[in-house]
């Protein structure tokens, strides 16, 4: 299957998946005006919004994804960026995904961290995909007392701060791990489903190599859990202010 072919395949998969949930979160919306339940229409309206975010974001991936495919460089906008504060926020974002399971999500912020030089919206994009494949990837372990997430920012040596989601789900096979993040393809890890672009982490890590950091994915096998990071240049490092 060609690279276009499979372009095509993955962008229809996921406006279909869209577009079924915009039709039932529509359904629900009318329903509850209907019967005047105003607390289930305030958190379908909530839930729309998060809806139309999703896709405007989606719509950036796509484009971002279509320059980087024609070998065009992606325009950045460095400035000055708390990874603990970004972190804390998209946890909140993300809180109502694990409604009602029993996993726990948690921000550790190692002593002696700063702030880092960086893009803020393509930050937030790269935490975010890595966020909310770990909570796939939780969900996919199934219930547990010891599910997880803990995001971890700490300094990487002199130059770099490192963020890294790691969690306690269902884990990566050896022989995935380099694949993860080829273009357009998708890996079908244990109890996950779904045939999507699989363009998430191919992108993350060209956004963070063109901030000047990396992106890794560790697992020590499944069933073992996770750990994906990337790393940003700090702000008081001589790359953050171009020495």
């Amino acid at each position: 299957m060609d690279e276009h072919h499979q372009l095509t395949t993955g962008i229809a998969h996921d406006l279909r998946h869209e577009a079924m949930g915009l039709v039932w979160m529509v359904e629900w919306l009318i329903t509850a005006l209907h019967d005047g339940q105003t607390a289930d229409a305030q958190t379908c309206e909530r839930r729309l919004q998060r809806y139309v975010r999703r896709q405007v974001a989606f719509a950036r991936d796509l484009h971002d994804v279509a320059l980087v495919t024609e070998g065009r460089s992606l325009p950045l906008h460095p400035t000055l960026v708390s990874l603990s504060e970004l972190a804390v926020q998209l946890v909140d974002e993300v809180a109502p995904s694990i409604a009602g399971t029993a996993i726990r999500m948690s921000v550790e912020t190692r002593p002696g961290v700063g702030a880092a030089w960086c893009d803020p919206e393509r930050t937030e994009r790269v935490l975010r995909n890595l966020l909310r494949n770990a909570i796939a990837a939780v969900k996919a372990a199934g219930p547990s007392e010891d599910a997880r997430i803990t995001i971890i920012i700490a300094q990487d040596g002199e130059t770099l701060l490192r963020c890294a989601v790691v969690d306690s789900g269902c884990g990566i096979a050896p022989n995935h791990l380099t694949m993860l993040t080829h273009r357009f393809v998708r890996v079908r890890l244990p109890g996950m489903h779904g045939d999507g672009m699989g363009m998430g982490l191919t992108l993350s890590a060209q956004l963070v190599a063109l901030m000047g950091g990396t992106l890794t994915i560790d697992s020590s096998g499944v069933g073992m859990g996770a750990v994906a990071s990337f790393t940003v240049p700090a702000y008081a490092s001589g790359v953050a202010r171009g020495e």
